[in-house]
This record gives structure tokens, C-alpha cells and sequence, in this order.
């Protein structure tokens, strides 16, 4: 019977850390790693480390990062919470590097604390306004028909539609690296999209082929 128990009880706190401990442990971390990138290759000049700052510090990724969260949740309300949680420790970290490494204009004057904390206020209040839908999107794009393609669709939309607004606003005096970064981005998430699209169609295709007939359609006669 003790033998019983114990047997019982590791496999609850087996089953309590892969359904909740390991997936928000991997959530805070990637949310971490989310926060960090973009403002630590900003700190170097080689143009790989320019095009990642470039990516990471747009708003795509985060709703990427928000949707993948989402995707492999295991649950409506795991998706949401985890992806709120994970932006908001993406926002903490991105705020708390560039308050302890700023980058300072030459002649100008850093002021400790400056948009430290109204920064991740404002952008925590924006964790929960798109992170929690985004979470939720994500777990629905798991579907692989029509029904889930527009949930799929989400990241790569918002990618190109920002990356165009960007490129049509403020690509006049960027750098070349700058405008290729978008123009990549661009292009990649329109592909992404045709994609997506021709998948979810093929699939809905396959599986109406698939389908067993009806009864009383099949052609047949019946005595």
C-alpha cells in the first residue's frame, strides 16, 4: 500500500511538472531571451547583429513569440496566461538592459530611470491587451484546414503590413542593411502567407476526397 502511495504520488508531481512547472519555466526563459536580443545586438555594428536588433526590436516577434506561446499550450487558459506572463518578463528585460547599459548620444546627458519605469508600464499594460488574444490565436491555429487558417495567418500579416508601413514611411535616410532587414521580412512573410494558404486548401481538399460517402450515396441499390 505505501509502496502504492509513493508510486501514485510521483507520478502526480511528474505529470504537475510536465503540464505546468517545465512549459512556464521555458515560457519565462524564451520571454527572457525575447527581451534581451534585441538590445544586446544593437550594441554591435556588424550588420548581422544590426538586422537582429532590427527584427527583434519590431513588433512582430513579440506577437510571434506570444503566438508560439499559444501553440503549444495545452490549454485555452494556459495559452493566455503564459503568453502574457512571457512578454511580460520579455518587457521587464528589455527595460532593465537598456536602463543598465543606455546608449547615450555623444554630448547629451543620461538621466537614471528615465522612461524606466513608465516604459514597462505601458508596455506591460500592452503584454496583456495583445498578449493574452495572441496566446489564444495560437492555440487555435493548431487546426489544419480553413477553419485554422486565419489564426495562422496572424504573425505573417502583421509582419508584412508593418514592415510595409515602415518601408513606406521610414526607409528614406536608413541604411541599406536596414531597408534589405524589412524588404527580407517582407518577402518572407508574404511567402509565408501563400503558403499557409495552399496548405490549409490541399488539406481541406484531401480530407473531403477522404471522406467515406453517406449512407443512401454511395450508388448503390438497396432490396
Amino acid at each position: 500500500m505505501k509502496a502504492q502511495f509513493i508510486h501514485g504520488t510521483g507520478k502526480k508531481i511528474v505529470r504537475l511538472l510536465r503540464t505546468y512547472v517545465t512549459p512556464t519555466l521555458a515560457t519565462i526563459g524564451t520571454g527572457l531571451l525575447l527581451g534581451l536580443i534585441g538590445p544586446a545586438a544593437g550594441k554591435w555594428d556588424n550588420a548581422f547583429c544590426v538586422a537582429l536588433s532590427l527584427i527583434f526590436s519590431g513588433g512582430w516577434p513579440w506577437a510571434c513569440y506570444a503566438f508560439l506561446v499559444g501553440y503549444c499550450g495545452r490549454s485555452k487558459t494556459m495559452s493566455a496566461l503564459l503568453s502574457f506572463a512571457g512578454l511580460t518578463v520579455g518587457v521587464i528585460a528589455y527595460y532593465v538592459f537598456k536602463h543598465l547599459s543606455p546608449d547615450v548620444p555623444p554630448g547629451t546627458k543620461y538621466t537614471t530611470g528615465e522612461g524606466f519605469s513608465s516604459g514597462i508600464i505601458l508596455w506591460g499594460v500592452f503584454a496583456l491587451v495583445l498578449g493574452v488574444p495572441m496566446g489564444l490565436i495560437g492555440h487555435f491555429a493548431r487546426r489544419r484546414d480553413l477553419i485554422g487558417l486565419p489564426f495562422q495567418l496572424a504573425v505573417p500579416l502583421i509582419a508584412y503590413f508593418e514592415t510595409t508601413m515602415r518601408l513606406d514611411v521610414e526607409a528614406d535616410g536608413q541604411s541599406s542593411v536596414t531597408v534589405m532587414t524589412w524588404n527580407a521580412v517582407q518577402y518572407t512573410a508574404g511567402a509565408l502567407v501563400l503558403i499557409l494558404a495552399c496548405r490549409a486548401l490541399w488539406t481541406s481538399l484531401r480530407h473531403r476526397h477522404d471522406r467515406p460517402p453517406e449512407k443512401g450515396h454511395s450508388g448503390g441499390s438497396t432490396a
